[in-house]
């Protein structure tokens, strides 16, 4: 097998900045609409479904199942919290 070449792993930073700009609105809608927000990395849930069980239903299935879960064991955010 041959060297593989190094990839770039960030962006120039004339492009970050004119990413970064042009996400000003959002930037500071989010931080009206979520106050405190430190800003920093967030997790990230990842859900693996086998293609053959997948179909049109399933995000919303999960998505009422996840909410009925919430709904019975963490009603509000003090609950949630706990």
């Amino acid at each position: 097998m041959g060297q593989q070449e190094k990839v770039a792993t960030s962006l120039a930073g004339a492009v970050s900045e004119e990413i970064s700009a042009s996400l000003t609105a959002v930037d500071a809608e989010l931080a009206r609409r979520y106050p405190g927000d430190p800003g920093t990395r967030q997790p990230v849930h990842t859900v693996y479904v086998p293609g053959d069980v997948f179909e049109p239903g399933t995000l919303r299935s999960w998505g009422d199942q996840a909410l009925a879960a919430l709904d019975e064991h963490a009603p509000d955010a003090a609950s949630f919290a706990a």
